[in-house]
């Protein structure tokens, strides 16, 4: 968690300059390393502050929304925040041009059912 909120925080801070690129490289490095500890709202906060700050690291964005995607299809992250995380995935995707249709079809798999209750900034 402490390395996706640095993430986070830096590009919210927008952040920039050749350490900042350099420590973030060394960070996407340590959190692909660690995936499996990583929950929704990591990968979330991961995405979004590199959308910020622009970076595009396409192979770890991948890797990241890949493991979003699988973990949302099998329903092992349960809870309230997923139909949320899965919208800041698809901000930070798309900010960053990335097309995932494997992404759209697991937002839309987990968001159908209950599409009707979701509050606005889900949508």
């Amino acid at each position: 968690q402490g390395i996706s909120n640095v993430i986070w925080a830096a590009g919210l801070l927008r952040l920039e300059g050749p350490e900042v690129n350099v420590a973030l490289s060394s960070l996407c490095d340590a959190l692909a390393s660690r995936l499996d500890s990583c929950n929704g709202q990591n990968v979330a906060n991961t995405l979004w502050g590199l959308a910020l700050l622009d970076i595009k690291n396409a192979t770890f964005i991948e890797t990241m929304t890949a493991y979003l995607v699988q973990r949302a299809a099998s329903k092992s992250w349960k809870g309230v925040g997923l139909s949320h995380v899965l919208a800041q995935v698809v901000w930070a995707n798309a900010k960053m041009g990335l097309k995932s249709h494997e992404l759209l079809e697991a937002t839309a798999l987990v968001l159908s059912p209950g599409v009707c209750r979701l509050p606005d900034w889900d949508l």
